[in-house]
């Protein structure tokens, strides 16, 4: 399927059901951004430490908590995950996703080397298990437009590129924190 490829409706139902991989400030701030996606839900937090997902749980709203990772992956309520870790574990806990052929979303970086990255690839990819990087900027419907505008040559060649990125967040859910 190519990247243009958009979806009517979530292939998984009324709501894409997400369990997360790490109880850090990284999947904190994942779990703000899906609770307000229309969509999506995030049904289950995993930790090393049982008391550390059990208190993410309680503070996001999120329905069950487990103290380990496969506990996590064996949950048939689960449609995705995301793997929220510190970077030095990301290639080794979305190999144990994808082994449990669960479709996995890694916070970026998704690995630390090109070897680990490829070996993951293609093992999604012999596995026909959905793999992708939480590079979140090339989603947005404006990138899409931009590629529009340089792919027909309307502002010329591209030679130098400066951007900064901001929006209105007046309905944010969460004021206190450092990203609002």
């Amino acid at each position: 399927m190519s990247s243009s490829s958009t979806f009517s409706q979530p292939a998984f139902g009324p709501s894409i059901r997400w369990g997360i991989l790490s109880a850090g400030k990284i999947s904190a701030d994942f779990v703000k951004a899906i609770s307000i996606t229309e969509g999506a839900e995030c049904v289950a937090v995993a930790a090393r430490n049982g008391e550390k997902a059990a208190e993410f749980a309680m503070k996001y709203g999120i329905p069950k908590s487990y103290d380990s990772y496969s506990k996590l992956l064996e949950d048939p309520d689960i449609d995705v995950v995301y793997v929220g870790s510190i970077a030095d574990q990301h290639a080794n806990m979305t190999k144990i996703c994808l082994e449990a052929g669960m479709p996995t979303v890694c916070e970026k970086p998704l690995t630390l080397t090109a070897a680990d990255t490829a070996e993951l690839v293609k093992f999604a990819r012999d596995n026909n298990v959905f793999l992708c990087e939480g590079m979140w900027t090339r989603f947005f419907p404006a990138m899409d437009k931009v590629s529009e505008i340089i792919a027909s040559g309307e502002i010329g060649t591209i030679v130098n590129v400066q951007g900064d990125f901001g929006w209105c967040n007046d309905d944010c859910p969460y004021p206190e924190d450092r990203i609002w």
